[in-house]
């Protein structure tokens, strides 16, 4: 759930094309009810068009860049070829875990008879910041029981344990966070290549490229402690060896 009634510049968005016209398309904005986007021609695909429809059409779910937001006019501004299919793909996945957080998480708040939204800055949110997404912490619940939400009061914990194990059946639980690395010196996407190489070929982790600088890490375990331990342990190599390639690097834990 988005709480804020905008994105920003540069985030990207998940959208459903509501409208297509000669010169772009209008779609709305699925994480932000009520808000719709334009897409200029000229931002859907890196081809020369000569007919839209033939890369859109109406009711089309797709990934977009945010170019620019006026907020006062209620305008959002989106390219569609600004996003790789990598980043599409992992932008879909990633909604697709929000809704069915915000889901559970509803359903938890009805058995507790709290307000959702209210619930939502005070507990979700906590949830998400330490776990890296709302999805991770029912994850989390469904395999190790409330204990592993130690940090939200323990009525939240039962509730959200009972829901998850009704609702979710996992092997092994997933912790994630980007790396930001980069290195002027000499070849700098070799060095950086060779930072990652111990990262890469450990069974635990999976690298993403996102964007310069950002390189995605997830690390998986049947143990959350454990997967910490790992991520934090492949981190610290990772930046270690991009330094010692005259190089810089630094660990963003995810926040949605």
């Amino acid at each position: 759930m988005k709480l804020k009634e905008f994105p920003e510049k540069a985030d990207l968005v998940v959208l459903k094309i509501r409208r297509i016209m000669p010169y772009g398309a209008v779609a709305d904005l699925e994480e932000y009810p009520g808000k719709e986007c334009f897409i200029h021609i000229s931002n859907v695909a890196n081809a020369r068009i000569k007919n839209i429809r033939s890369y859109l059409s109406e009711g089309q779910l797709r990934a977009g860049y945010v170019l620019v937001v006026y907020p006062e006019k209620k305008s959002i501004d989106v390219s569609l070829r600004r996003i790789s299919e990598q980043q599409q793909k992992r932008k879909f996945e990633d909604w697709k875990r929000e809704k069915k957080a915000d889901k559970l998480f509803a359903r938890v708040c009805e058995s507790l008879k709290q307000d959702f939204k209210k619930s939502y800055r005070e507990i979700a949110l906590k949830l998400a910041d330490e776990f890296g997404d709302l999805f991770s912490a029912f994850e989390n619940a469904s395999t190790y029981d409330e204990k592993a939400l130690k940090s939200i009061p323990e009525k939240w914990a039962k509730a959200i344990t009972e829901q998850a194990k009704q609702s979710i059946k996992i092997s092994e639980v997933v912790v994630k966070g980007d790396l930001i690395l980069s290195c002027l010196k000499g070849n700098g996407i070799l060095a950086i290549k060779e930072a990652l190489k111990e990262a890469e070929e450990n069974p635990n982790a999976k690298i993403e490229y996102i964007s310069a600088p950002r390189y995605r890490i997830r690390v998986s375990a049947q143990d959350y402690e454990k997967a910490e331990k790992i991520l934090s342990k492949l981190t610290e190599t990772v930046i270690k060896n991009i330094k010692s390639r005259q190089g810089e690097g630094s660990f963003e834990k995810i926040k949605e």
